[in-house]
């Protein structure tokens, strides 16, 4: 998967302060997936935020929320390929309980015998695995208060997060406990937030499932919608034209089999391709049809493969905004000057477009170009499961 622009760094990321821990989570899934930037690790591509900040809220149903969020753990990955056989860093086998000997017990005295300062850190520096992901824990005790913050150099939101939380929920309240105070919050750094790539469809799918969840109106939630746009006139019977029109035919139906709604301008060609494409596996096709008059002086007819035409007055340009308003992403197949006009409109926009660089025409004059928000693949499949991830980023952004 290549992206045609070039990343810089992201400014560092405000802190996430909310009160429910699965609430966090979600808000850290769509943070990293959102404003993060490809690398890699191991040989595994993964989406990395610098610097993502946030803070546990601390209390008797926080800590039940997050002993409860910590089943959503999942195996971690470590050097390039899941551990199926453990289950992340063991953190009280490092630092110890409040009632055995160890780090933990030598900080809560500390915290005791300084009456002035009530501070005390713990640094950790080895684990089972080299170096472990949380490297810093700092308590201080502020008007009968514990404020706790924690350092990771590392962490995998979607894998590993919700059982760190867990953890620093849990360390908080058992050293209060102990010392009689009440566990105020937690601050937390994260040097690299991370999600890698195979996980990102389900990490997205699984935030979106939370954000709907929680709207009153989830059973209306609309899909996403994804316009196919590309030239009307080509024909099977053309050699030139076949490879195009099967291209837009097989992304209609990935699209549509993936749940997504196909949107286009309504008539020939690339439009109908896809709409077929997509009705082929009962999905819905959406045509926003111009006002055009054809050989005859009369007005061309939208293609009839569609599941719903909406029939303008407006000429093909003017109603390009209704296509572009109304989608997540785009995706050009072929396509010729209105081709282009279209997909430069969704970039001005904001609205993610995804060229398939073998289909020819203005498609492949796009990929060529280096520009925030333009992306290329040359395969249909690859470039429709990336269209589909951009489509639910920009939804998760749009909010």
């Amino acid at each position: 998967m290549s992206q045609k622009t070039t990343l810089n760094l992201p400014k560092r990321p405000p802190a996430i302060d909310t009160v429910s821990p699965v609430e966090l989570w979600a808000c850290c899934i769509a943070a990293v997936v959102d404003t993060g930037c490809w690398t890699e690790d191991d040989g595994v591509r993964l989406k990395e935020l610098l610097g993502l900040r946030y803070r546990i809220r601390c209390g008797a149903k926080s800590l039940a929320d997050a002993r409860a969020l910590a089943n959503s753990a999942l195996p971690p990955f470590r050097q390039g390929v899941i551990d199926s056989t453990g289950g992340g860093t063991d953190y009280w086998s490092i630092i110890g309980t409040p009632d055995t000997e160890g780090s933990l017990a030598q900080v809560i005295s500390q915290l005791r015998n300084k009456t002035r300062t009530k501070q005390a850190s713990l640094a950790i520096t080895h684990g089972p695995h080299g170096v472990p992901c949380l490297v810093n824990l700092d308590f201080k005790i502020r008007d009968k208060a514990l404020w706790t913050s924690a350092m990771f150099r590392s962490q995998d939101v979607f894998r590993r997060q919700p059982n760190n939380i867990s953890f620093l929920c849990e360390v908080a309240d058992r050293v209060g406990a102990v010392l009689g105070v009440r566990p105020h919050s937690i601050d937390v750094l994260v040097a690299s937030a991370h999600v890698y790539e195979p996980d990102l469809k389900e990490a997205v799918t699984r935030f979106w499932n939370y954000a709907r969840d929680r709207r009153p109106d989830a059973s209306m939630q609309r899909p996403i919608a994804i316009a196919v746009i590309g030239k009307e006139r080509l024909y099977y019977d053309n050699p030139d034209h076949a490879g195009a029109l099967s291209y837009a035919y097989r992304v209609g139906m990935y699209l549509a089999t993936h749940g997504a709604v196909i949107v286009t301008g309504g008539l020939g060609g690339i439009m109908e391709a896809a709409s077929n494409g997509a009705n082929a596996v009962g999905g819905i096709a959406i045509g926003i049809v111009p006002e055009i008059l054809d050989d005859e002086g009369g007005r061309r007819k939208p293609n009839s493969i569609q599941s719903l035409s909406v029939v303008t007055s407006l000429d093909q340009r003017a109603r390009m905004p209704m296509i572009i308003d109304s989608v997540d992403a785009v995706l050009v197949v072929h396509g010729g000057g209105g081709t282009r006009v279209e997909a430069e409109m969704a970039l001005s926009r904001g609205v993610p477009v995804v060229t398939l660089s073998d289909s020819g025409g203005v498609a492949d004059e796009l990929s060529t170009e280096q520009r925030d928000g333009l992306f290329t693949e040359a395969d249909p499949t690859t470039a429709s499961t990336l269209c589909l991830e951009l489509a639910h980023q920009h939804r998760l952004k749009n909010l």
